[in-house]
Formats: structure tokens, sequence, C-alpha cells
């Protein structure tokens, strides 16, 4: 349990302990843990009742250390360090004694304690909202506007509105009611691209075999992974644009162009604020910046809507990893053929094939691959790259930990130089995975396919940037 204290929220000896009715670990030894709520902190030290009902009370100047654990009302944004070196953002559910919850793009993950070095909250936005909020008074106009501003700035959206919905009402006022058209156009976004959470979710043994390659995942006789359609047809120049924005380093981008169009929606769309001003001399400021500034500004406001509107020339290091090591050096000659996962007798696992290979054909498949998951796990573990089904179906039966199912025709596709080459190009993608809006919706089935579409997306932290 010693790994607990390292993921302090509140250290004890800080003095920020909030006394009575805290859940805190005290490390009294560096071998030994308490587990207790603080009743009262007095000249004697701490008075704390244990989970076992004993009462007891610590001198602090003597213990090593401790955490107070967080009571959590509504989901926390939050950041996790695991001693593996991983770094998971995204929602603290649920702090306990011996393992967190989280919510990672819909997926709810337990973490155990012992494989955590560092978490730290980020600032909540409906929290600070609250506290700026009762410092304002109810009359103050221009202070409740404002206040709206920073939430739309935050990209907030749903809250931002509710609020100028309650300022149009009392003052009527026509710059409340502007930025109100805003906030429920970008909050009806948000709420019609969120994915339905899938339904494999991230569990202690994920983050063990991160540490034990060798764990042999549960296996089943037949693989089910998710339904895909029959047929799709290939991602939009858009989709393609997306991937690569997404997975750039902003410090150090490929070159780019950021069209008038794309720059006089983020004026209208995320104007207000002190990095873009809603003004005519703002527009006119936008229109001239740079194309790489323009991009690090739609990063500073996470302008998401507007990331597949730049066009990226060159394709970003994890994505050349992939385009010239896995996907055409043998997914596609390989996997991908007729009488495998590119024909008509692929199961419900299926890659996309065309006459030629281009950038488009190599986003579908890439998404396809993000999306899939068979009762043996996903095909990409981002978690544990070595246990991907992508590598594991591929390895010699001999050789994987979780072979390929017995069907005629099989052969393995993978051999040590591919498997080291594949497993470099996992890790080099960015970590959380973002969630992409592809395949289509429900409401464009493909022709000639009855299949209901269950696309699952990759699990992750955090969409930004």
């Amino acid at each position: 349990m010693i790994g607990a204290f390292l993921a302090a929220v509140t250290l004890l000896l800080s003095g920020a302990l909030e006394p009575k009715g805290a859940r805190v670990i005290v490390q009294l030894t560096p071998q030994t843990t308490l587990h207790g709520t603080v009743t009262d902190q007095t000249q004697e030290g701490l008075h704390i009742t244990t989970t076992t009902g004993d009462e007891v009370i610590i001198d602090l100047s003597t213990v090593h250390g401790g955490v107070q654990l967080v009571d959590i009302e509504t989901p926390l944004p939050a950041e996790v360090k695991l001693k593996t070196g991983r770094v998971i953002r995204g929602d603290l559910l649920a702090d306990n004694w011996t393992s967190i919850q989280m919510l990672v793009q819909g997926v709810t993950m337990t973490i155990n304690r012992d494989d955590i070095v560092t978490m730290q909250l980020k600032p909540d936005i409906a929290s600070i909202f609250a506290a700026q909020r009762a410092l304002i008074e109810d009359d103050d106009e221009v202070g409740r506007v404002e206040l709206a501003r920073w939430l739309m700035a935050n990209k907030s959206w749903a809250l931002a509105a509710r609020e100028l919905h309650m300022i149009t009402d009392r003052f009527n006022s026509f710059e409340a009611k502007r930025l109100l058209q805003h906030a429920e156009a970008f909050a009806k976004l948000d709420t019609d691209t969120a994915k339905d959470a899938p339904d494999r979710g991230v569990t202690d043994q994920d983050i063990a075999q991160e540490q034990d390659t060798s764990a042999q995942p549960p296996t089943g006789q037949h693989p089910t992974p998710t339904t895909v359609p029959e047929r799709l047809p290939l991602p939009s120049n858009d989709i393609v644009h997306l991937l690569r924005v997404l997975e750039l380093d902003p410090t150090n981008p490929p070159t780019i162009t950021v069209s008038e169009a794309t720059r006089r929606k983020l004026h209208l769309g995320w104007g207000g604020n002190r990095l873009l001003p809603a003004t005519d001399e703002g527009l006119r400021h936008l229109l001239a910046m740079h194309d790489q500034d323009v991009l690090q500004l739609l990063f500073d406001l996470r302008a998401r809507g507007l990331y597949g509107e730049v066009e990226v020339l060159q394709p970003p290091e994890s994505l050349r990893r992939f385009a010239t090591d896995v996907h055409d050096a043998w997914l596609v000659t390989r996997c991908g053929t007729r009488s495998c996962h590119g024909g008509k007798d692929s199961g419900r696992f299926r890659l996309l094939r065309r006459g030629r290979v281009d950038d488009r054909l190599r986003a579908g498949n890439l998404l396809q691959l993000e999306r899939a998951s068979f009762h043996d796990g996903p095909v990409l573990n981002w978690i544990t790259p070595a246990n991907s089904l992508l590598i594991q179906y591929a390895l010699p039966r001999s050789k994987a930990s979780t072979p390929h199912p017995r069907v005629p025709g099989w052969r393995p596709a993978m051999d040590d130089t591919r498997m080291m080459a594949t497993l470099k190009w996992i890790r080099s993608m960015r970590q959380p995975r973002p969630t992409i809006d592809w395949p289509p919706s429900e409401t464009d089935p493909p022709a000639e396919s009855t299949a209901p579409k269950q696309p699952v997306p990759a699990p992750s932290s955090d969409d930004s940037p």
C-alpha cells in the first residue's frame, strides 16, 4: 500500500486537511498503514475511527505520510500517473481505500492504489463558476455576462446556456441573447457527438498485465467482435485531416493550412474571450494570423469541431509508422485479402478494400481496428500493446498467448521484425485515444446490410487538445 501514499490529493502533513469527517489513509511506518475517518483534531493529535471500528489518536509529527480521500458528489476531472509511466486523464468517480474509479471516454476504469504514482485533480469548472457566481449580485448584468463568457471560453456550453437563459429572462439583454445562441448550438453539438459507452471495461487485470505481459487473458471458443457494417464508405478527407490534427505534435507541427472560412467559423463560435475578442478588429487579426498560430488557437480554445477543417499536408510520425510499418507492410496484403478480413467471408470484422491504397483507406482501417473488440480482448490494447489481438492473432500459434481461432486457410502474418515495428507504432500513438465520429450513423445504412451498427470507440481519458 506504499504506492497509495504517493497518490496524494491532500497531504496530511501540509496542514490542509479538513479535519472532521475526512477519510484518510495514514502511513504510520514504512510497512504499516491505517484507514479511517477523522473525528477530531486536538493538541494530542488526529482522532481517527478506523475501518475496523477502533478509536486511535495519531501524532502527526511521527507519521511518514498519508492522503485524504476525495468525497465525490459529481465527477471531477483528474489526471493519474501509473508506475508504468502511463498517464490517464478522465473524470474521478470514486476515491476508495484501495482503489479509485475513473470515467475515461465513457469507460469506467478501476485502478488499484498500488499501481498509482500520483493523482491530481483538475479545476472543476462548475465549482469555480458556483463560487464566482456567489460573489456577483443578481442585478449585475455585466458581471454575469462576463462570467458566462468565461464558461464558454472553457467550453462549458450547457452551464453557460443555463446562466444566459436566466440573464435574458431578467434583463432582456441583446448580448446575452447573442451568446445564448452560440452556447445552445455548441451544447447541442456536444450532445449529438457523444458516444455510447462500450460494454468492455478496463479492469485491474488490464493494469496488472502492463507489468506481466505473459498473463493469459480469458479466451472463448469463438471471437465475437463488435458488429461492423458489411461495406463502409471511405472516410472523408475531413476525417483524414482530423486524425492528423489529433496525432500531430503542436510544438513541432507539419505544414498546415487553415482556410478563411474556418477562421470565420472560429471567430463566430469561440469569440468572446481574452484569446479571441468578439469584435471586428479581433476577426481581422484572426484572418491575418499565421496558419500555425491559428492551429495553436484552435487547441487553446479546444475548438474540436473545426479540427477536421485544418488541412495537414504531411502525416505525423505515428500515422506515418502505421502506413509504412503496419497497414501497407502486412495488414492489407495479408489480413485484408478477399479470403481473409477483406472479403465476404470475413465475419463481423472487416477491413476496407479498394483498388488503390491511400490515406482515406488507411484512416478507415485504423478506425476499424480501434473499434474492434473480441471476447479475447481489444484488437488494439493501448494499456498493454503486446496483448493487442492485432499482434496476438497474427503471430504463429506457438508464440501467441492468445492464438488466432482455427479457421481454414489462416496463416500467421507476424514475424519478430513486424511485431517490433507494430509495437513501436502502437506506443507512438497519442494517449489517451480521442473519439472520432466514424463510421456513419444508423440513418445511412450500407446497402444490402442487415447487421446492426454498434461501433465501439477506443477508450481515452481526454479529448484534448
